[in-house]
């Protein structure tokens, strides 16, 4: 039985500032250190598996906030933190893949 994915409730500081179509990974320092390239191309991996790729923008940014969580990762208003290449396929099946479709469907 696995856990949950990491979720952080909190809101990014960038809230009104950040495309509601686009999917930011943090690439800042602490996110950097801690795997986000690995992160990055699973992502892209995910994206075309899934057929989303045409859907949603792909975008690095710098600090989403809670970086002492590990690393960040928002899309319309579903902030993840402690995301890792051990939890990003968890993260994007269960919960950002339900939130793209779902908007297709807006």
């Amino acid at each position: 039985m696995s856990e949950d994915p990491p979720v952080c409730n909190q809101k990014t500081p960038l809230e009104g500032m950040l495309e509601r179509d686009a999917l930011y990974l943090c690439v800042g320092s602490a996110c950097h250190h801690k795997g986000a390239h690995a992160v990055l191309q699973r992502l892209r991996q995910l994206m075309a598996k899934y057929c989303v790729d045409d859907k949603v923008k792909l975008k690095g940014s710098f600090c989403l906030g809670p970086c002492t969580d590990g690393i960040v990762m928002y899309y319309d208003g579903y902030l993840a933190t402690g995301v890792t290449t051990e939890t990003i396929d968890e993260i994007f099946e269960r919960e950002l893949l339900v939130l793209i479709e779902a908007k297709g469907t807006e």
